[in-house]
């Protein structure tokens, strides 16, 4: 999925979004439709990690992360993944050869979601948009969410106790988009709940038995969905969308069209498309259209309809 014609923070943002090993992605707030904090500045503040239990001390540990890699500093970065690193997919040398071509880099958060528990940790969402200035003068933009993983299993460590950075997804976006012109926020905060859903397609068989399918059906889908889609897929499980055979899996889902039907509310259409151990390339699709509204808890799909 990396191309060598693009600077290198696309290159560690792509490889950021194929996933983290671990957990799939339990944070589940969306992206919110507005940006409030300013670029960070190169870092001077104490090498120790950010380590605050609440949504603000995620978004420090953010804003701390951009700041080492402005100021250079590829090693404090690095660790700043789950896993001292292990969760960006790459190996320090790897991970500072990804910035080799970036002059600069700044960021911008949303507000973060609310923070989710699973299995032991907490989760929150972070919306981020990125600007990049590469050695050769261009001038990239990324927008899309982090999650962050901090520990709550009694005994764990200071370490595994601190936010770290569990996944990214974003996506270059053209420099009207960042700049807010061509494309709505709301928009890319519901095509992005649509996006996540479709990453944690393969996460869900639905030939489990009911009592797992259940369970992994309000995992995965609970943080993206409305409590009333979510309560009817957990009435009758087998109506839910997700892995149906061990190959091919359904790996990621595809918006064609994404339409404002209301002030809170878009409708959509698109292909979740299945994939093999042989390769990314899609082997096979299914058409699918579904809405998404903006709640009290953010943005949720309330309907998802395969053809």
């Amino acid at each position: 999925m990396r191309s060598s014609s693009r600077a290198a923070l696309l290159t560690l943002v792509v490889a950021a979004a194929c996933g983290a090993p671990g957990e799939t992605d339990g944070g589940g707030q969306p992206i919110d439709d507005t940006t409030s904090a300013q670029p960070v500045p190169p870092s001077d503040s104490s090498p120790d990690p950010v380590d605050a239990a609440g949504a603000d001390g995620a978004v420090a540990v953010l804003r701390d992360y951009y700041a080492a890699i402005q100021a250079g500093d590829y090693a404090r970065a690095h660790r700043l993944w789950s896993g001292e690193g292990e969760a960006s997919g790459q190996t320090l040398e790897e991970f500072r050869q990804g910035y080799a071509e970036t002059r600069s880099v700044s960021l911008l958060t949303g507000p973060p979601g609310r923070v989710e528990g699973a299995a032991g940790s907490r989760y929150v969402e972070v919306p981020a948009t990125v600007t990049a200035e590469t050695t050769s003068g261009r001038r990239q933009c990324f927008r899309g969410a982090y999650v962050l993983r901090r520990s709550e299993v009694p005994g764990a460590t200071e370490e595994q106790r601190a936010w770290r950075i569990h996944s990214a997804s974003l996506r270059e976006v053209s420099a009207a988009e960042c700049d807010g012109g061509a494309a709505s926020p709301a928009a890319d905060s519901a095509a992005a709940v649509v996006r996540e859903f479709g990453s944690r397609l393969a996460s869900v068989s639905v030939l489990a038995p009911p009592d797992v399918l259940r369970r992994d059906i309000r995992a995965q889908y609970g943080p993206l969905v409305t409590q009333e889609l979510l309560g009817s897929w957990l009435a009758d499980p087998a109506a839910a969308p997700g892995r149906e055979v061990s190959s091919p899996w359904p790996a990621r889902i595809e918006i064609r069209t994404l339409e404002q039907s209301g002030a809170d509310a878009f409708t959509g259409t698109g292909a979740i498309e299945y994939v093999t151990s042989t390769g990314a390339a899609p082997v096979d699709s299914r058409e699918i259209d579904f809405e998404v509204v903006r709640t009290g808890e953010g943005w949720r799909i309330r309907r998802l309809t395969t053809g």
